[in-house]
């Protein structure tokens, strides 16, 4: 019930996320010379980062790793791919939505079950017949 549960509210999510970006590329499309503020846009994107002192090793990777060695995603990676994928997009930068789905939907897992005190369980049936 909480892998319902968790799965719809990060599908919610997702589908936030999706609405964010394409509305940013309908502006972008209406409005053409939001091009030239593209190197600002940058320039803002690095600026969220040092001001909210990401970590050094972000990204796809960052889940990724976590995953293999029961380490934390934090929830700012969250924050932080949302709103500069979503800057990315405004100003008509190069950014793919597939790899930032995967890092807000493990950043937020891994908040829901760390504040649901969930652990990792190894299933005690298998579908195979031994």
């Amino acid at each position: 019930m909480c892998s319902v549960i968790i799965g719809l509210l990060i599908g919610l999510i997702g589908s936030l996320f999706y609405w964010a970006i394409s509305a940013a590329t309908t502006f972008r499309t209406e409005h053409s010379y939001i091009h030239f503020l593209l190197p600002l846009s940058g320039l803002l994107i690095i600026g969220l980062y040092q001001l909210l002192h990401s970590l050094k090793n972000s990204g796809t990777n960052l889940v990724i790793k976590a995953i293999q060695s029961n380490e934390e995603v934090p929830l700012k990676v969250s924050f932080l791919i949302i709103v500069s994928t979503f800057i990315t997009h405004l100003f008509g930068g190069s950014a793919g939505r597939e790899g930032a789905a995967l890092q807000i939907g493990g950043s937020f897992g891994n908040y829901i079950g760390k504040s649901l005190s969930l652990t990792s369980v190894t299933p005690r049936f298998s579908l195979c017949a031994e």
